[in-house]
C-alpha cells in the first residue's frame, strides 16, 4: 500500500512541476529571459523520463528505484526553489501573479517533502521486515 502511495505522490509531484514549468514560460509572467516552446517540451520530456524510470523500478519492488526517485525529487525541488527566485528577481509581472505562482511552487515543494516522509516510512518498514526475516535464521 505504501508503494502505491509513494508512486501516486511522485506522479503528483511530476504534474505540479509540469504546471509550474508551463506557467513560467507564459508571456504574462514577463520574465527577463524567455523560454521557447521547444525548451518547454524538452524540459517536460526530460522530467517525465527522470521520474518514470525510477517509478517503474519502484513498481517492480526495487529498492534502487526509491533512491533514484529521491535523487530526482531533490533535483526538481531545487528547480522549484529556483522558480521562486526567478519570480522574485527576473519577473516583471504584477505582485498578485507573482505571489500566486510562489504559493503554487511552495505547494509543489511541500508535496516533495511529503513524498520524502512516505519514502522514509517505506524504507523503515522494509528494513524492519528484512531484519525480522534474517533474525529467524540466527536462532
Amino acid at each position: 500500500m505504501k508503494r502505491k502511495k509513494t508512486l501516486t505522490w511522485a506522479l503528483i509531484s511530476l504534474v505540479l512541476f509540469w504546471i509550474v514549468n508551463v506557467i513560467m514560460t507564459l508571456p504574462v509572467m514577463r520574465l527577463a529571459v524567455r523560454v521557447s516552446v521547444n525548451g518547454l517540451i524538452r524540459t517536460s520530456a526530460i522530467a517525465a523520463i527522470m521520474y518514470l524510470i525510477p517509478m517503474i523500478l519502484v513498481a517492480f519492488q526495487s529498492r534502487l528505484g526509491y533512491y533514484l526517485l529521491a535523487a530526482v525529487q531533490v533535483i526538481y525541488t531545487i528547480g522549484l526553489i529556483a522558480a521562486i527566485i526567478a519570480m522574485i528577481t527576473i519577473s516583471h509581472a504584477g505582485w498578485p501573479l507573482k505571489i500566486a505562482v510562489i504559493v503554487l511552487v511552495i505547494v509543489a515543494i511541500m508535496v516533495n517533502v511529503y513524498w520524502f516522509t512516505i519514502a522514509y516510512q517505506v524504507r523503515k518498514a522494509t528494513t524492519k521486515e528484512r531484519v525480522a526475516h534474517y533474525m529467524k535464521f540466527r536462532k
